[in-house]
């Protein structure tokens, strides 16, 4: 049984990544009948350490987190995009001072452990003869980007877990109202287990996909096939990784920086945005700017990507030929403008309208769209002081109001 194999039928795909490590670890000292391995896994949220998967040359193991100096970087430079074998200790000396081992300076090696043309982490191992290295970097290069490919797997399913708790802060009182209904957000108790579940349905689909291709991968009995499975490997964990980028935009979002701006500059800004993603040309967009209407203090940018999201929604709204998408701005009293975005497309009935602003909802089939447009937008004026109410009733389109401050 060659390596590639014997660690993808061992491993537990529901284990926590470092467990996942040490397997790998422990089998490349076997395979590959070197001395003491460390696999060391950048810690996603705090730079400054790693986690470490130790196994000694007479094959104990053990985990250890270890700090990485301010001067230095986890995953040195050279090997963050690129596989290349370095010598250890000109690169990660830091790392050996805080190791209770003695490694063979001549003969350690790093190299990197890449998924999606990105370093998840490295390998550290003593290279004893009469192995050569430089003989050896194809294989390593392969053996290594399948661990890489499911490790980052493993640890974007962390990720999901531990993001979950993130967002029941976010569920915050917003009312959605059309015609017949008013529905508040956090009037069902069971709100926050929809998202995580939404969440859930949207990453297990490209992670099953990589489960599915490694197990393709340790039946391959040739290096073209599995080359082309580590390539289906790495494209879904790119998948996974891009959702996990969007929970993380959506709970992390940077602190908005109000100024006093134009408003019919914001909407112009976000029309540009649209044009560049639609054919614009055959959209018609009206916009009506009341004179009354005074600056809005708030991060343009910010506005300008929700309003940018709004407009992209109303368009998907339209099934076949695109109708006209009105945009009118009032003032609302002497500290808000009203902000108006409508359309004539094809509405929303209670459930969806009730759904629409919650994270990863979309009534597109599974994989065309994740479903972050409104949740964005509603995000973002809420970070801003405005509000955000929906109405609509299906075949008669939608409105979308928004109220933002103008001191």
């Amino acid at each position: 049984m060659d390596f590639t194999t014997d660690f993808l039928l061992s491993f537990n795909p529901a284990a926590a990544a470092i467990d996942i490590a040490e397997n790998f670890a422990v089998r490349w000292q076997k395979f590959y009948q070197t001395g003491t391995v460390c696999l060391y896994l950048a810690v996603p949220t705090d730079a400054r350490f790693v986690e470490a998967a130790i196994v000694e040359s007479l094959g104990q193991c053990k985990t250890v987190f270890l700090n990485v100096p301010d001067d230095m970087k986890a995953i040195p430079d050279i090997i963050k995009q690129n596989f290349t074998i370095l010598n250890a200790f000109e690169y990660v000396d830091w790392l050996f001072e805080q190791l209770d081992i003695d490694f063979d300076k001549q003969q350690t090696k790093l190299v990197p452990l890449l998924s999606a043309g990105k370093a998840v982490g490295a390998i550290i191992f003593e290279l004893h003869w009469p192995i050569d290295s430089n003989l050896m970097e194809e294989n390593f290069r392969i053996v290594t980007s399948i661990a890489g490919s499911v490790l980052d797997s493993a640890l974007n399913r962390q990720k999901q877990e531990n993001l979950a708790e993130c967002f029941a802060p976010l569920i915050k009182k917003s009312e959605i109202r059309n015609s017949k209904f008013k529905i508040s957000a956090d009037s069902r108790p069971d709100a926050i287990a929809e998202m995580a579940a939404g969440i859930a349905h949207e990453l297990n689909n490209p992670l099953s996909v990589v489960s599915g291709r490694a197990q393709l991968l340790a039946e391959a009995e040739t290096n073209a096939k599995k080359k082309q499975s580590l390539k289906q490997i790495q494209e879904n964990a790119r998948e996974a990784s891009a959702i996990i980028e969007d929970l993380i935009g959506f709970a992390n979002p940077p602190q908005p920086r109000p100024t006093q701006t134009n408003l019919k500059q914001i909407i112009e800004e976000a029309i540009q945005l649209v044009s560049q993603k639609a054919n614009m040309e055959k959209i018609s967009v009206q916009v009506k700017v009341a004179e009354n209407v005074q600056n809005v203090l708030v991060d343009s940018a910010q506005i300008a990507s929700a309003i940018a999201n709004i407009i992209s929604n109303s368009l998907e709204s339209y099934t076949d030929e695109a109708g006209p998408i009105i945009i009118t701005a009032d003032a609302e009293g002497k500290e808000q403008v009203k902000l108006q975005i409508s359309d004539t497309g094809c509405g929303m009935d209670a459930e969806t309208l009730r759904k629409s602003i919650q994270p990863f909802f979309s009534v597109k089939p599974a994989g065309r769209k994740r479903g972050m447009g409104l949740a964005y937008a509603a995000r973002f004026i809420q970070l801003n002081n405005g509000t955000l109410n929906i109405t609509s009733r299906p075949g008669n389109g939608t409105t979308v109001t928004i109220t933002l401050p103008t001191e």
